[in-house]
């Protein structure tokens, strides 16, 4: 009987989910065109104008890293895949800005913001037939005398946790020259000075 019951273990062992093959897949770096669309360098100061006139500091912090893609349950394969991290740290006590740049669709590439608690997503394309979830494109925009063209107006996603504190609710970007102004929830700005 001792025999019999060893010998089920060791069949339901032998037979049970035995380790699976996986194969890495290492994918194609972000091409260049990708990662100029958040057009910040490391080490690079940008200045935005409060709407009460104080000028604010950004100092760029931009690293590239690699990530690897894992699943537990006997997935055929893992990726890695490449990640492009933009932080503009301010000089200032308010909120820091960081981008990110995932590599890991290669087709449809997501370039998140996070400013403070809020959060976008930009837009790799300026394509006026497609619908972008909370962005409405604009043409033009003249900011501090300046016009800049092709514009993404985007709401920011916010959780319901920070509806009663100030955030940022919406943000004008554009891929040549980044975060052009930032509107809070309770109207001031932030202006990109040329």
């Amino acid at each position: 009987m001792q025999k019999a019951a060893y010998l089920l273990v060791f069949l339901i062992f032998m037979l049970g989910c035995r380790p699976c093959e996986v194969t890495t897949i290492e994918l194609a770096n972000i091409p260049d065109t990708i990662l100029a669309k958040v057009p910040y360098k490391n080490g690079e100061s940008i200045i935005m104008e409060h709407s009460q006139g104080k000028n604010i500091e950004f100092i760029v912090n931009r690293k590239n890293t690699k990530q690897q893609t894992y699943c537990e349950h006997c997935c055929k394969y893992n990726y890695i895949y490449e990640i492009d991290e933009t932080n503009l740290t301010p000089n200032y006590p308010i909120f820091s800005i960081s981008f990110s740049i995932s590599g890991l669709d290669t087709v449809n590439y997501n370039i998140s913001s996070y400013l403070g608690n809020s959060s976008v997503n930009i837009p790799a394309y300026y394509n006026k037939t497609n619908n972008y979830y909370n962005t409405k494109l604009e043409d033009s925009i003249l900011i501090k005398d300046k016009k800049y063209y092709q514009i993404f107006k985007i709401k920011s996603s916010v959780n319901d946790f920070y509806k009663d504190l100030l955030f940022v609710d919406s943000i004008y970007y554009n891929h040549k020259f980044g975060l052009l102004k930032i509107i809070m929830s309770n109207e001031e700005t932030y202006t990109l000075l040329p």
